[in-house]
C-alpha cells in the first residue's frame, strides 16, 4: 500500500489561491502587506504567526524586523492590533478585495423579507444540552459536535455578514431581544440519520434541526447521555447553510470564499433534509493535522469538517471528543497486527498461531484502556468508534504447515486471516462493545465457508485499473501485479494460490463482481465494507492521475453496490489539480446520488473561483490532460511511471494548445490569488508537454517556457516525486535537459517499463 504522505508534505502543498509577489530590487521595500512571515504570499500563515504575535509569542522577532512590522500593520494605523488580523482573515476569505481597499464586497443579505442584520437576528440553541453526564445553558461550558457547530457557525458568519450573537431559547422566550433568529435544534429522534440535518425557513426564521438519540455510551454512561455522532449534524447543517444559502464555499483551510455578491436572498419555504451518502468519509489532504496523536487547534486543522469528513485519518480534531465523533480506528490506522506480534517488517503474522491472536488482544486491551482513556483523548462509542487489527501491506504470507492448511480450505489467505479477526472480534464485544475491528483486505479473494463477525468492518483496498472506471467493463486482463505470490509458492494441496483466485489483481472487472458480494453479504450477515481508494499518484507528484471523470463513476458505483465508506487516499500534489479532485470527493462521499451535470458544475464553479472569468480555459485543459490519460491502456496509480499513465506523442502533439489555454486564462484576471493559482496549476502541463516534445523542438517559445517551468520549481520548492524517489533541479544557468531525467529513476532516459507504451 503507498505511503501516506508526511504532515509537512501535505501542509506546503495545499497553500492553493496564494497571493504572491514579486520582489523589488535590493534597495526596495521589501515585504508586502499581510505577509508578516515574508515568505512571499499572503496566506493562512501569516494569519497564524499574527495570531501568536498578538498573543504575546514570537514578538520579539518581530518587534525587531521592521519590514515584518510594516507587513501586519495592514489597516496602516503604526500598530498591529487585531483589527489588523480580522483585515487579513477578510482578505484571504475575499470579503475585501485588497488592503488598499478594506471596505467589504457589496453584499446585501435576506431571510425571505427581512435583511439578515445584527439588529435584525440571533442566533438560538437549546435550553437544555446534556452530554456526558453534564448539563449546560451556556454553549461555551462544553465541547462537542453541536457546541462547535454553533460556535463555528456564528465565527464563520462574522466574516460574510452579520456578527450575531448566541441565546438559549429559554432566555429567548423571556426576553425575545431580537425579532428574528437562527436557530439549532435537536429532533426527538434519528428522524435525519446518522449525522444528517434538515434546514428550513419560515416567517424569516431559519432552524438547523439535527437527529438526537439517547442511546448511552461511553464507560460510565449516565442517563440522557447524547450520542455525538447524531449531533454532528449541527456542524454539517451550519456549514452547509453557509454554502448553499449565503453563498460561502469552503474551498481552502483557512475559511469560506464568498461566490455571491449583490443581493443574496434565503427564500421561505427551504425544507432541506440531507444525510450522507457513506457513513465513513475520509480523504488525505486539506490538514495541517494528519498524525495520529495530533490534536491540534480546531481552528487550523478546519477544512476536512466542513467538507463533511469524518474519518480519522482526514484530521486530527476529527478524533477528539472536543469535536465530537469520528469513525476513527485508533493509533493505528492501517497494517496493525504485525506491529502488535512484532512480525518481521515485510510478513504477516502467522494466521495460525495462538500467540497471533493473544497479542492482538493485549494490544488492543492497552489501546482503549491503558493509552486512550488514560489520556482522555477518545471514549470508546463517542469520539472512538473502531480500533485496527489489521494485515500488513503485503502479501509474504505465512508458510507453515498449519497456514498453508488454512489458504487450501478456504481458497485463500483472507479465511484464515477472518478466523484470527472473529476470534479478536469476539474479545473485543466483552470488553467494549461499543467498538468494532478495523481489518484492511489486500487479498481480495472472497473465503468459501467463513464469514465476519457483525462488529467488524472490512476495508477493501482497491488496486484495479485507474485508468477506466471499476464497472465500466473494459478491464478484462489481469494486470501486471496479478500475481503477488513467487510462482515457486504452493499450498499443502500442491496448488498456487493463484489456483483459487488472484491477488491486487489490476483487473476492475473482478472488483467490480466482488464489491457486489460483499454488499450483499455485509447485508445479509451484518458486518461493514469499505472501499480504500487509490485515484491518485504518490509516487510522482509531477504526473497527476488523469481520472477527473472517473472518480464520479466509480464512487457511484461503490455506492450503489451498498459499500457503507470510503477512504480517499490523496492528493498527491496541490499543482496537478489534486486539490481539485479531493475536493470532488468530498462532496460525493456525502452524496453519492449527485448526477454527472452536477458534478460538472462543481467543477465549474470551483474553477471560476480560482481561476476567475477565464476559467473555461483551465478546464478545457482539464479535458485534454485526461485525453492523454485515455490513449494510453489499463494503469494501476503509483504502480505505474508517468509515460505509461500519459501518452507522450499526445503531449507532443496537444503541448502548444495546452500551455496557450494557460495564456489565455491569465490573461482574463488581474486578482493575484487567481494568477498564483493559475501559475501552480500550469506546472506539471509544462513539465510533461516540455519532456514529450523535448529533443524535437528548440524554438524561442520552447525555450521560454522551459526557462519559467524551472525558475518556478526552483524558487517554489515544487516537490516531483515522493514515496522514496528522488530528484535533483538543474541550477541556473546549466544546458537545457529532459525535465523528466531530473527525477533520478529516468536519469538514463529510461521512462518504460512497458515497451508497448513507449510511444
Amino acid at each position: 500500500m503507498k505511503k501516506i504522505l508526511s504532515l509537512i508534505l501535505i501542509t506546503a502543498m495545499l497553500m492553493s489561491t496564494l497571493m504572491m509577489f514579486s520582489p523589488a530590487s535590493s534597495a526596495a521595500v521589501v515585504y508586502a502587506k499581510g505577509d508578516i512571515n515574508k515568505d512571499g504570499i499572503v496566506s493562512v500563515k501569516d494569519s497564524l504567526v499574527m495570531k501568536q504575535y498578538l498573543i504575546g509569542m514570537n514578538t520579539s522577532k518581530i518587534d525587531n524586523d521592521s519590514d515584518a512590522l510594516l507587513a501586519g500593520d495592514v489597516d496602516k494605523d503604526n500598530i498591529i492590533t487585531v483589527k489588523d488580523r480580522l483585515y487579513l482573515i477578510k482578505y484571504l476569505v475575499c470579503v475585501i478585495s485588497s488592503f488598499d481597499n478594506l471596505e467589504p464586497v457589496t453584499r446585501t443579505l435576506m431571510i425571505g423579507d427581512t435583511a439578515f442584520t445584527a439588529d435584525n437576528y440571533v442566533i438560538l440553541m437549546p435550553t437544555r444540552f446534556v452530554t456526558n453526564g453534564n448539563t449546560s445553558l451556556d454553549p461555551g461550558d462544553i465541547q462537542n459536535s453541536f457546541h462547535m457547530g454553533v460556535r463555528k457557525f456564528k465565527g464563520y458568519l462574522g466574516y460574510v455578514g452579520p456578527d450575531l450573537s448566541i441565546m438559549t431559547q429559554e432566555d429567548y422566550d423571556a426576553n425575545p431581544a431580537k425579532p428574528h433568529y437562527i436557530k439549532f435544534t435537536t429532533a426527538p429522534d434519528d428522524s435525519y440519520g446518522n449525522e444528517g440535518f434538515n434546514i428550513s425557513t419560515s416567517d424569516s426564521n431559519v432552524t438547523i434541526t439535527v437527529s438526537n438519540c439517547t442511546d448511552t455510551v461511553g464507560a460510565t454512561p449516565a442517563a440522557g447521555q447524547v450520542r455525538l455522532e447524531m449531533l454532528r449534524g449541527a456542524l454539517y447543517g451550519a456549514y452547509s447553510f453557509l454554502e448553499d444559502y449565503l453563498g460561502c464555499k469552503f474551498y481552502w483551510d483557512y475559511g469560506p470564499a464568498l461566490t455571491k455578491t449583490g443581493l443574496v436572498r434565503v427564500p421561505n419555504g427551504v425544507d432541506d433534509t440531507q444525510t450522507p451518502g457513506f457513513g465513513a468519509r475520509g480523504v488525505v489532504g486539506y490538514t495541517s493535522s494528519h498524525s495520529p496523536n495530533g490534536y491540534d487547534n480546531y481552528d487550523s486543522t478546519c477544512y476536512t469538517i466542513p467538507r463533511k469528513m469524518n474519518d480519522y485519518w482526514c484530521n486530527g480534531s476529527l478524533h477528539n471528543v472536543a469535536y465530537g465523533y469520528t469513525v476513527g480506528t485508533g493509533r493505528y490506522h492501517a497494517h496493525s497486527m504485525g506491529a502488535y506480534c512484532g512480525t518481521e517488517s515485510g510478513h504477516q503474522p502467522c494466521m495460525s498461531s495462538t500467540s497471533t491472536v493473544e497479542s492482538c488482544k493485549a494490544a488492543i486491551y492497552h489501546e482503549i484502556f491503558e493509552e486512550d482513556i488514560k489520556n482522555a483523548k477518545r471514549i470508546p462509542g463517542v469520539s472512538m468508534t473502531e480500533v485496527s487489527c489489521s494485515m500488513s501491506d503485503n502479501v509474504n504470507f505465512c508458510t507453515c504447515v498449519n497456514c498453508k492448511a488454512k489458504y487450501a480450505q478456504y481458497g485463500c489467505f483472507n479465511g484464515a486471516y477472518f478466523e484470527v479477526l472473529n476470534q479478536v472480534a469476539e474479545y473485543l464485544e466483552t470488553i467494549q462493545p461499543e467498538l468494532d475491528i478495523y481489518a484492511i483486505l489486500y487479498d481480495h479473494v472472497i473465503p468459501n465457508g467463513i464469514i465476519p463477525r457483525s462488529n467488524i468492518t472490512l476495508a477493501y483496498c482497491g488496486q484495479g485499473c485507474n485508468n477506466h472506471t471499476i464497472n465500466g467493463g473494459e478491464c478484462t486482463t489481469p494486470g501486471e501485479i496479478k500475481n503477488f505470490y513467487s510462482n515457486s509458492y504452493t499450498l499443502s494441496d500442491g496448488k498456487h494460490p493463484n489456483d483459487y483466485g488472484s491477488v491486487n489483481d489490476g483487473v476492475n472487472t473482478y472488483d467490480a463482481q466482488r464489491l457486489i458480494q460483499l454488499g450483499q453479504l455485509s447485508r445479509d450477515y451484518g458486518f461493514t465494507v469499505q472501499y480504500w481508494y487509490y485515484p491518485t499518484n504518490v509516487s510522482f507528484y509531477i504526473c497527476p492521475t488523469p481520472n477527473y471523470n472517473e472518480i464520479y463513476y466509480d464512487l457511484k458505483y461503490i455506492y450503489e453496490c451498498g459499500i457503507q465508506g470510503v477512504y480517499f487516499e490523496g492528493p498527491s500534489s496541490d499543482y496537478a489539480f489534486e486539490d481539485l479532485k479531493n475536493y470532488l470527493a468530498c462532496e460525493m462521499l456525502w452524496n453519492p446520488e449527485m448526477t454527472f451535470g452536477e458534478y460538472q458544475e462543481l467543477i465549474d464553479d470551483y474553477l471560476m473561483v480560482h481561476c476567475g472569468d477565464g476559467w473555461r480555459y483551465i478546464k478545457e485543459f482539464i479535458a485534454l490532460d485526461e485525453a492523454a490519460g485515455d490513449a494510453m491502456t489499463c494503469w494501476v496509480n503509483n504502480f505505474e511511471w508517468p509515460w505509461e499513465m500519459m501518452s507522450r506523442k499526445f503531449y507532443r502533439e496537444h503541448y502548444d494548445e495546452m500551455s496557450d489555454l494557460f495564456d489565455k486564462a491569465l490573461a482574463c484576471t488581474s486578482d493575484t490569488k487567481q494568477i498564483s493559482y493559475i501559475n501552480k496549476v500550469r506546472v506539471h502541463c509544462d513539465f510533461l508537454g516540455i519532456s514529450a516534445s523535448f529533443g524535437t523542438r528548440s524554438d524561442s517559445a520552447f525555450v521560454s517556457r522551459y526557462n519559467n517551468m524551472l525558475t518556478y520549481i526552483r524558487d517554489n520548492g515544487i516537490e516531483l516525486v515522493g514515496n522514496g524517489l528522488t530528484y535533483t533541479i538543474p541550477g541556473s544557468g546549466a544546458e537545457m535537459t529532459d525535465p523528466m531525467t531530473w527525477i533520478d529513476a529516468f536519469s538514463d532516459g529510461v521512462y518504460y517499463r512497458r515497451p508497448a507504451n513507449a510511444t
